[in-house]
């Protein structure tokens, strides 16, 4: 009466086989097209190989990231995130100002 229902665990059962099959053949084909040269896992054999060959590989790419960072959107995020930030401390030290009557101060 109040436990799972073997339909509803069967029904689990499949749902869950069907999503990882989805899972793994998302997986094989986005794998298929890397060579072994392309491979960003592979270990080149050299120290900071992998960093180089990374930023090679992606440097065609900053410019644009550059201008992305100053259009309206990525600025109206930029003082979104800044203003989440600061808001809990300015808070927290109001708050701590408040409790301690004003004990704490700045050391000189």
């Amino acid at each position: 009466m109040y436990g799972i229902s073997p339909e509803s665990e069967l029904i689990a059962v499949n749902f869950i086989c069907i999503v990882f099959l989805i899972v793994a053949s998302d997986t094989s084909i986005a794998t298929a097209g890397l060579e072994d040269e392309d491979d960003p896992l592979k270990r080149t054999g050299r120290p900071f190989g992998g960093l180089i060959k990374d930023i090679t590989r992606r440097y065609p790419k900053y410019w644009s990231d550059i201008k992305d960072a100053f259009s309206l959107q990525g600025l109206a995020a930029l003082i979104f995130i800044y203003f989440a930030a600061v808001s809990p401390a300015i808070t927290f030290g109001g708050l701590v100002g408040k409790r301690a009557e004003r004990a704490v101060e700045n050391f000189k």
